[in-house]
């Protein structure tokens, strides 16, 4: 009677055991990746864990119940009087049938295994998250502690499991990439591609020294790594070589300078109105470095930058900016870039208005761009064209498009045009398809290079 209470359910146990370590047996094999792709990865990697987890969660569920049967057959064979029962529990066998100590065994080692496997997933996942930037963020592989895996089996009662869970939010999407910017030796650059550099890894701890070696030296490119070149990359070498970069192009003074020499060296405006929006934009970014400087010129009554801004402008945007400012006392550089900034979206908004009505817009609105048959480029008429290809050639791709023979118009026949004949043969075509301007040619004559005016004529 025992052995049909206890034998059978175990030896059911035993072969569950197996299978599931059969089958998750291929998650202690190394991780590979399906594509080089960080975020892929990333997505992988999470993967994994949840596999790895869930893994190791049905292995102990598993177990546990297999050793409980066996405790309870244990204390049932102890404390049975007769020993007819005893003796029928020892010749069932139950362990040499099941070997249920060798499946024991062999689920302890492979949830081992798992535990080492999930460990290097989430050193992977966490080394993923820095290189995303989104390093410290709750996701699901920090969901539960690694330890609490190893205590007791975890799935067997799902709600409770879950509520004991803390609560997370995983992105639905990997964030976007953050790059250091590149600093290509522009000394009047160099404030803010350290700002943002000292922001996102200089200050950022979860970064060795030598990584941040590593990233300043790839953000470094054109004549700006001179300076630092042949420097170690060791992490005694980290402050030496920001202070060399500090010393070569962080001089306040000497960048201002070079800003202002921008100023005067930039192009006036047109009277256009996207002409005057690039100078004005041009002009706010050389506001922006000199703020990076430790100057902030927007906030200054400054007349000398007062009239520089205003002489890169046109007649018609200053004029009503002059009188704004004679209304107006003590008005700072930003006010007055304001002023500037309303007239020439005026300005912009004018002169789409018009346009319609220009003659010369509508002129060149209904001029069709003519493209050259032979070469068939635009940026010549093809009487113009001086391709090398021989004077057959040109003959059959005129004779192919059904091109007139003297002005290469598809509109009409040689006969029908009213241009002149080919002064060199007299006959119907353009001197550029006349086998004698070959001839010419070989005999050192320059005739088609140098047209008289009867080919000026022909061209038209």
């Amino acid at each position: 009677m025992q052995s049909i209470i206890y034998g059978k359910p175990i030896l059911h146990n035993v072969l569950t055991l197996k299978s599931l370590i059969a089958n998750i047996q291929i998650y202690t094999a190394e991780q590979t990746y399906s594509a080089n792709s960080d975020e892929i990865r990333y997505e992988e990697t999470l993967q994994a864990i949840d596999l790895i987890k869930e893994s190791m969660s049905q292995i102990d569920a598993a177990k546990t119940t297999l050793q409980a049967l066996i405790e309870q057959m244990k204390e049932s064979y102890d404390s049975t009087k007769s020993k007819e029962d005893k003796k029928i529990l020892f010749k069932t066998k139950i362990e040499e049938e099941s070997h249920f100590n060798d499946v024991i065994k062999e689920a302890t080692d492979l949830h081992f295994m798992l535990g080492t496997r999930l460990t290097e997933a989430i050193s992977n996942g966490k080394r993923l998250e820095r290189k995303l930037g989104i390093y410290g963020k709750t996701g699901p592989h920090t969901a539960r502690p690694t330890n609490d895996i190893h205590e007791g089996p975890p799935g067997l009662d799902i709600e409770n499991e879950a509520s004991r869970q803390p609560p997370f939010t995983a992105p639905s999407i990997a964030p976007p990439r953050v790059s250091v910017p590149v600093f290509t030796g522009r000394e009047e650059e160099f404030p803010e591609s350290w700002a943002v550099y000292e922001q996102l890894v200089h200050n950022n701890p979860t970064l060795s020294a030598t990584e941040k070696m590593l990233l300043l030296k790839e953000s470094l490119q054109g004549k700006s790594d001179k300076s630092i070149r042949g420097i170690q990359l060791i992490p005694q070498n980290h402050e030496r070589m920001i202070k060399t970069l500090h010393k070569k192009y962080g001089k306040k003074p000497a960048n201002r300078t070079r800003i202002v020499q921008q100023l005067n060296e930039l192009p006036r405006a047109s009277r256009t109105a996207e002409s005057c929006e690039k100078v004005f934009d041009d002009i706010c970014m050389l506001l922006n470095q000199m703020f990076s400087t430790g100057q902030n010129i927007r906030v200054c009554k400054d007349a000398l930058w007062t009239e520089a801004i205003l002489s890169k402008f046109p007649k018609d945007i200053v004029e009503p900016v002059l009188l704004k400012m004679r209304e107006h006392d003590d008005l700072t550089v930003d006010s007055i870039l304001d002023f500037i900034s309303g007239e020439i979206s005026a300005k912009a908004y004018m002169q789409s208005r018009l346009r319609p009505y220009d003659p010369a817009n509508r002129e060149s609105a209904n001029r069709t761009t003519q493209l050259c048959v032979i070469c068939e480029t635009s940026s010549h008429f093809t009487w113009q064209c001086q391709s090398k290809l021989p004077v057959s050639k040109k003959r059959d791709i005129v004779a192919r498009k059904r091109l007139c023979w003297k002005c290469y118009s598809p509109k009409h026949t040689s006969s029908q045009c009213s241009r002149n004949n080919c002064r060199l043969c007299g006959r119907m075509q353009h001197i550029k398809l006349c086998f004698s301007t070959e001839n010419a040619a070989e005999h050192g004559t320059s005739e088609h290079n140098t047209p008289s005016a009867s080919e000026a004529e022909q061209r038209g």
